[in-house]
């Protein structure tokens, strides 16, 4: 029997594609496991299904003064003999390609959502010492992450415009695999209205919804959107995001501004996201940021969500963004730095409100994981032969 080991930087809590992807693996005749982080309150081995799971990790290996516990691990994995290394992100590539240098006949799959080597830095603390040695930090892992990937047999990315770009970084013999960041269907039987009571919205006014893991300034034009939504009568924008300094950031710009109808709201748990932001009437997802490419290129989840909780969507005017709401015609695309744009937008959505929710309605039965994940089984299907 196949031996798999898919190696994952999270706890998979909050990973809906890893989810995905798992429970599609977890079907398959393989020998499956999953490293995993810590979380607490859960052990570090556990059975599910057919896959083990295995809580190994925590944050103090991905720091770049410990990257010592990485080498040491993948000396450790080494020795369990894997037929398949699955590895989620730059940091376990490097487990991976490790592996693969000590066992030449293991199978790495290397899935990256992002090019690693074309993302903005991010910073949450903007001081002079900290820029200069997060610059340094991301030259080095650009720098490994290339070299790792020599040792790369499948890839497997988010869309096919990445696709296209690390097939030739990595110079990848095989053709890339896509897997969008769609969820699995999901019907919606009735509205949920307990983000609207939570900050006393009115019945009649409308409610924009952002969900992201992170929200970032200055790198995707949220603070446009959050002022061009402030500006406007009966509206209101939720904000569903981590508690961190980014949020603080953006709770204090809105605090400043004087803004009241901005709302920030705890991440929700998976499998209850489609069901929560259900009583919101537009989903907004903007990565608007030219100088990386990982950005204009990106195919957010949040776009996906938004559709199958059958919500018309904003979205900044991205290619794969726009293959996907144009062609669709679940929403609107804007150019964010286009004065009067994103009210436009907004306004029309509104008064279509309901020609885009019966598209919604239609694209969730295209754009769901049961068909999405095809192309993953195709894969497997070849390693088990």
């Amino acid at each position: 029997m196949l031996r798999v080991a898919v190696l994952l930087d999270n706890t998979l809590k909050t990973d809906r594609r890893a989810l995905m992807e798992l429970s599609t693996l977890n079907k398959l005749p393989i020998d499956l496991t999953l490293f995993c982080n810590k979380e607490p309150d859960l052990p570090e081995n556990e059975q599910r299904g057919n896959m083990k799971i295995k809580r190994l990790f925590n944050s103090a290996m991905w720091a770049f003064s410990s990257r010592k516990l990485l080498d040491d691990f993948a000396k450790k994995l080494s020795e369990e003999n894997f037929d398949v290394l699955h590895c989620h992100d730059q940091y376990l590539l490097h487990v991976g390609a490790t592996v693969k240098r000590l066992k030449p006949n293991t199978i790495l799959i290397y899935e990256s959502r992002e090019l690693f080597h074309s993302w903005p830095l991010n910073y949450a603390n903007l001081s002079f010492i900290n820029t200069i040695k997060a610059k340094i930090v991301r030259l080095y892992e650009m720098r490994r992450e290339k070299q790792n990937g020599k040792q790369i047999d499948y890839l497997i990315t988010v869309n096919e415009s990445l696709g296209n770009i690390l097939e030739k970084y990595f110079n990848i013999k095989n053709k890339a695999i896509i897997t969008r960041n769609i969820p699995a269907f999901k019907e919606i039987p009735e509205k949920d209205f307990t983000l609207r009571h939570k900050y006393h919205i009115p019945d009649k006014d409308n409610v924009v919804v952002y969900i992201g893991v992170n929200v970032y300034r200055h790198t995707n034009c949220m603070e446009q959107f959050v002022d061009a939504i402030a500006g406007m009568n009966n509206l209101h924008l939720i904000i569903i995001t981590r508690r961190n300094e980014r949020r603080i950031w953006f709770e204090n710009y809105v605090r400043e501004k004087g803004y009241r109808n901005i709302y920030f709201h705890d991440l929700i748990p998976v499998d209850k996201i489609e069901e929560t932001i259900s009583c919101c009437n537009i989903g907004l997802v903007t990565a608007w940021y030219k100088k990386k490419l990982s950005y204009w290129l990106a195919l957010d989840n949040k776009l996906f969500t938004y559709i199958m909780s059958e919500m018309p969507v904003l979205g900044t005017a991205q290619p794969e963004y726009e293959k996907i709401i144009i062609n669709h015609h679940v929403g609107q695309c804007v150019n964010p730095e286009t004065p009067g744009s994103i009210e436009k937008a907004i306004n029309e959505l509104i008064l279509n409100k309901s020609t885009y929710i019966s598209n919604c309605k239609k694209a969730k039965y295209d754009l769901c994981w049961e068909k999405e994940e095809a192309s993953l089984l195709s894969l497997y299907h070849q390693l088990i032969k």
